[in-house]
């Protein structure tokens, strides 16, 4: 039986929903090509007008939809109205297990990737840091295997848990 790894999440909240931070996010962490091609994969949209975090493993009260493609992933993340949801995509960085995208009930975004839980408190706070200042994020954090929070107020809670690592505020950009 082999051991389970552990991952830390590394996330970063920034106010720059826009086409220009996804886009120089994907180049960065992204294999696209790989990433492209969602198959049948569903978005799990949270309701519109929803604020509350959805408990982690209830998954009912999402709504569904086809991924399609990548391009149709961003595309809805970017429509109006704005939806959340939570994307997984495949790293081409060595050491990177995911990055990740999600759009935020609160028109904001989350950026982030997974790493193997083998790094030190000093190699978390500097990725968090340099996560939120390559991307003018105002919340930073890095913790132990936690779904990307859904809104702000989400990821200031998130200072509090258990499994937060590193939190850092920055300036708002």
């Amino acid at each position: 039986m082999s051991p389970c790894i552990a991952y830390i999440d590394i996330y970063g909240l920034t106010m720059h929903r826009d086409l220009e931070t996804i886009n120089c996010f994907l180049d960065n962490y992204v294999d696209r090509e790989v990433s492209e091609d969602r198959g049948n994969e569903k978005l799990m949209l949270v309701p519109l007008g929803y604020r509350k975090h959805p408990p982690r493993y209830f998954l009912g009260e999402y709504e569904r939809e086809s991924a399609l493609s990548l391009s149709h992933v961003i595309q809805r993340g970017l429509d109006y109205p704005r939806r959340s949801f939570s994307i997984y995509l495949k790293s081409k960085q060595t050491g990177i297990y995911l990055a990740i995208l999600n759009f935020t009930v609160d028109d904001q975004l989350v950026i982030g990737f997974s790493i193997e839980d083998t790094a030190d408190e000093e190699r978390v706070e500097l990725l968090v840091n340099n996560l939120v200042n390559e991307y003018k994020c105002h919340l930073g954090m890095g913790a132990v295997e936690e779904p990307p929070p859904i809104s702000e107020r989400a990821f200031r809670d998130a200072r509090n848990q258990p499994t937060t690592r590193y939190f850092c505020e920055a300036n708002k950009y």
